[in-house]
């Protein structure tokens, strides 16, 4: 049999008793205990702080949200260090690459 094994950690967290009321209200409105109410705001907030920190785009533009788009940076990315890359210095050499293809 396969078993898998959770690392909790025990915190102490010290509310004043006006946010208590507050948040204990809130787990009676979705029907649960407060510890749990509680468990569950700290881990939604804890998967978005791991969303954030593992978006490329700290302004969550969808375009990074395609690992199609990554890879097309990473591969650019690694062209631009092997010198495989075209610089341009201006509107001219632009249209006349333009022009060339």
């Amino acid at each position: 049999m396969n078993t898998t094994e959770l690392f909790k950690q025990r915190k102490a967290v010290d509310l004043p008793s006006d946010s208590v009321k507050s948040l204990a209200m809130a787990a009676a409105a979705k029907g649960i205990s407060l510890k749990k109410y509680l468990e569950n705001v700290l881990l939604e907030q804890a998967k978005a702080i791991d969303a954030a920190l593992n978006n490329p785009s700290p302004s969550g533009d969808p375009f990074f949200s395609d690992e199609r788009n990554i890879n097309r940076i990473l591969q650019s990315s690694e062209q631009a260090k092997a010198g495989k890359v075209t610089t341009i210095s201006g509107k001219d050499e632009l249209f006349r690459l333009l022009e060339g293809l």
